[in-house]
């Protein structure tokens, strides 16, 4: 599948290269240019200034151009994606709430790029950050309010740790997939579920709905 991730932090870089490194094709995007030029250069002393672990640099530097791209521009890579992993900062407020602000920000902006696509496929938008109740209908209402069409929405949280997070993600314990009991849902569900397939035995991906689980 072509996936685009949103956000090349810890989770977001760790994401990319592990479904990079099992075959599908993977854009990291974000907006912060000395990221990107750092992490397309492949040199390790400038991939590890911003996220240093285990595994991870051998892992961008073998799919590097091939099944791993970075970028800034959403507008030139959208056309033909099948998923979009939003993995953006959500710190927490002074009160303990969370913050939505790059969240939001950023879905605003993929809403007014995939409403001008030309390739109308359907795309499924796939929550990794940390986010409060509610957030999947949040994000489907920012969709429609830009006129997207053939979307889907599903939450997959991570359960990652930091020195052994290549290591997690290419043999978890378990992969949750979240999303509303409606055709759409299920839709999105299964279609998550495919991309971790190439690694990941059917047993331990797992497909939950409300009310266990509350998007």
């Amino acid at each position: 599948m072509k996936i685009i991730v949103i956000g090349t932090g810890y989770v977001g870089l760790v994401h990319a290269a592990v479904c990079s490194e099992y075959g599908h094709d993977v854009f990291a995007h974000d907006i912060d240019k000395e990221k990107i030029e750092d992490f397309s250069s492949g040199l390790p002393e400038l991939i590890e200034k911003h996220v240093n672990e285990p595994g991870l640099v051998n892992i961008i530097r073998e799919t590097l151009g091939k099944s791993l791209r970075f970028s800034q521009d959403l507008e030139a890579i959208i056309e033909g994606t099948d998923a979009i992993f939003m993995c953006l900062p959500t710190p927490s407020n002074i009160d303990g709430s969370t913050n939505l602000t790059f969240y939001d920000a950023a879905a605003e902006f993929i809403a007014e790029v995939l409403a001008k696509r030309k390739d109308k496929r359907r795309v499924v938008l796939v929550n990794k950050s940390t986010v409060p109740i509610g957030t999947a209908r949040h994000l489907e209402e920012i969709m429609k309010s830009h006129g997207v069409e053939n979307f889907g929405v599903a939450s997959n949280p991570e359960f990652l740790a930091e020195g052994t997070a290549i290591k997690d993600l290419e043999n978890p314990d378990r992969v949750l997939i979240g999303s509303r009991e409606t055709d759409t849902g299920r839709e999105a569900r299964n279609e998550i579920a495919e991309i971790y397939r190439n690694w990941i035995p059917e047993e331990k991906i797992r497909r939950v709905t409300e009310p266990f689980f509350t998007t």
